[in-house]
């Protein structure tokens, strides 16, 4: 399952790389992402103004969006479970129970694809531009703390950490 979930969202990351490259301007140098993470009615403004022959491409980004977030979610909470195995420790624990709360990263999603997607068709607000904003910097929290996850079990893997009283201890760092 985690094979196929990861395929499926390395796959629709490519085709959203490659759709929304038209999306990359001045005003918004990370494409959609910068809209996502406007955090204010005049940059938003700035950036859907500068998509002006493009908008179309801005809806369809989106839309591309929705199956990714399925994709990505499950991908992200499969491989933490997948690294949470093994002998019990505070740091397996806390991956179990990371791996649940990433998938708080799709609803976070798709509140924010509905709010850009109401900025498309009307006037970017405050309201949307937060939303977007709050959803997305949340969202992109919870999906780096997969990765710090990783990189921290990786290194506890080849250091051989081990728990203790006191929490997760290092030893035999020959």
């Amino acid at each position: 399952m985690l094979v196929f979930m990861a395929i499926g969202a390395a796959f629709f990351m490519i085709v959203l790389a490659v759709q929304g490259s038209v999306l990359k301007t001045p005003e918004a140098p990370w494409g959609i992402v910068s809209l996502e993470l406007a955090w204010s009615t005049v940059k938003a403004e700035a950036i859907l103004g500068s998509w002006s022959d493009v908008t179309n491409s801005a809806q369809q980004q989106i839309f591309l969006d929705f199956p990714f977030i399925v994709f990505y979610s499950l991908s992200l909470s499969l491989f933490v479970a997948f690294l949470s195995r093994g002998r019990e420790s505070p740091l397996t624990r806390f991956g179990a129970k990371l791996s649940w709360v990433v998938l708080m990263s799709a609803p976070l999603d798709v509140c924010e694809n509905l709010a850009m997607l109401f900025m498309l068709s009307r006037e970017p607000t405050n309201a949307l531009v937060l939303t977007s904003s709050v959803c997305a910097a949340l969202k992109f929290a919870l999906v780096l703390s997969v990765f710090v996850f990783a990189f921290v079990r990786l290194v506890c893997s080849v250091a051989r950490c081990d728990s203790g009283a006191a929490g997760v201890h290092v030893r035999n760092w020959k």
